[in-house]
């Protein structure tokens, strides 16, 4: 498709970047719910039009993330980043009708297939990277976001996640209900004491805040590109583990064995490249519990902000998430140990 034939919803300016023809688009099949996603093929290569059409996409969070994997690209790290191209007036983004657009090189690769073992070692090697590339990244507090640490902060509404009641989604009162929302609040405490507790005494740094599988592509078994620092901001830096463990471990599927074969090929490739000091491994299955929580409550809050029923599939999975959790703890923490080489 021609730029000259393009649809209605595609809104990139294309006098403000220099751009060598030919010049031509095409829809790419990864928009989601937050985002449209465009091809643009240049007689100079190929790029990536981003349309951030979510509220929270909004100029301050923008400039942020744009600063940090600017700063985050000076560290020279192994792997390349969505560097935003800049326009002839050198700003890293665009203000469209319905939100922001930015263009961004095309990064080739796969994502990262949390199911096979040497895929999953070859996250572990990047994100301990990862780590080490953002611990050369300047401290610096995220414009509209807070930290893992500070529930109340985590959607605006949802300011006091730790007395929410059906009745505060606008769900009746049933005895099911009552029940979930019960533990939802006992949960909560415990979180809030691991918080005030280990949590506050951990190393923090800057962090992606939301690593996984599906934020890194691969090429030949090595991951060549890490994308989506939306979240990233000043964290514990043990958080962006837990989060690639949530997802290389997932434990709602397997059984602990299966699960800690994953962390113990995770580690492998994070031990190449990163370390943990013992507190940090000692808190990562309460670190992976406190990363779901947070989604839990960023997931109800936008279901409020958009008007919407909430969806409660991610609170009724979590009792289980917590007891599986739990359940293999002692060996995620002997599996760390050892192939970190901490406490042994």
């Amino acid at each position: 498709m021609a730029l000259d034939e393009t649809p209605s919803d595609f809104r990139l300016p294309t006098s403000d970047f220099d751009l060598v023809p030919p010049v031509a688009i095409a829809p790419l099949g990864q928009s989601g719910v937050n985002n449209a996603v465009w091809l643009v093929r240049t007689g100079a290569g190929e790029f990536v039009w981003k349309e951030l059409r979510h509220a929270r996409g909004s100029a301050a969070t923008l400039e942020y993330e744009h600063w940090l994997i600017g700063e985050l690209a000076r560290q020279s790290p192994p792997f390349a980043m969505p560097l935003p191209v800049r326009a002839r007036d050198g700003g890293t983004f665009r203000h469209l009708p319905e939100g922001l657009g930015v263009l961004l090189p095309r990064l080739l690769g796969e994502q990262v297939a949390p199911h096979d073992p040497a895929q999953v070692e070859a996250l572990g090697e990047a994100s301990g990277a990862l780590m080490v590339a953002l611990a050369g990244v300047p401290l610096w507090p995220h414009p509209t976001m807070t930290s893992y640490g500070e529930l109340r902060g985590i959607h605006p509404h949802m300011p006091e996640p730790f007395t929410l009641t059906p009745a505060e989604l606008g769900l009746p009162e049933t005895a099911e209900h009552a029940d979930l929302f019960a533990w939802w609040r006992s949960l909560l405490a415990e979180v809030a004491a691991f918080i005030a507790g280990p949590y506050r005494a951990l190393p923090r740094q800057m962090t992606h805040s939301d690593f996984g599988p599906g934020n890194a592509l691969a090429v030949n078994g090595r991951v060549v590109a890490i994308l989506d620092f939306e979240f990233a901001q000043p964290d514990v830096r043990a958080i962006d583990i837990a989060s690639a463990l949530v997802w290389v471990m997932r434990p709602w599927e397997r059984p602990p064995p299966a699960a800690l074969a994953m962390a113990t090929a995770y580690c492998r490739g994070f031990a190449r490249t990163g370390s943990l000091i013992d507190a940090e491994i000692a808190a990562l299955p309460e670190l992976m519990i406190l990363r779901n929580v947070v989604a839990t409550i960023w997931w109800l809050g936008r279901d409020l902000a958009e008007g919407q029923e909430p969806n409660l599939e991610r609170l009724t999975e979590l009792p289980d998430f917590v007891d599986q959790v739990t359940a293999f703890g002692d060996g995620l923490r002997t599996v760390m140990r050892v192939g970190l080489g901490v406490g042994a």
